[in-house]
């Protein structure tokens, strides 16, 4: 939730400017948000600078090809959610896909340790994990 709303809150301070105002009165005009909502400027400049070095970073390693592409799933919420969890906790289970061969019918997650354990029944990802397809 803070970090979705801290993604939230970045997106409002970069289009609190015109399009086409210079620079500098775009610098003041974000400035003057960060002050009325009480967010630090320097630090979402210096997130915009971050962000700027990882698109470049990823566009270096060929897997951003285009300026539209980054926008994909710009709004999807609970993509970056995963992606956020899946940087924060990596490697906590991996995912057993279902399998013909070896009689597995739903997925299903395995532990670090070689545990076999499933996502709360509440959990948005207990259906993903239920119903994942054989490849993926």
């Amino acid at each position: 939730g803070d970090l979705i709303a801290a993604i939230a809150a970045y997106n409002e301070w970069i289009i609190s400017c015109q399009p086409s105002e210079s620079p500098s009165n775009a610098d003041r005009a974000r400035h003057q948000f960060a002050n009325d909502h009480a967010l630090n400027h320097k630090a979402l400049n210096e997130i915009k600078g971050l962000r700027s070095q990882f698109k470049n970073a990823l566009e270096t390693a060929g897997l951003l090809h285009s300026r539209n592409e980054s926008n994909l799933n710009a709004d999807d919420a609970l993509l970056t959610s995963c992606c956020l969890v899946a940087g924060l906790y990596p490697n906590i289970a991996t995912l057993a896909r279902p399998s013909r061969e070896r009689r597995i019918r739903f997925g299903f997650l395995i532990s670090k340790n070689g545990d076999s354990c499933r996502a709360s029944s509440s959990s948005f990802q207990n259906e993903r994990i239920r119903n994942a397809s054989e490849s993926g």
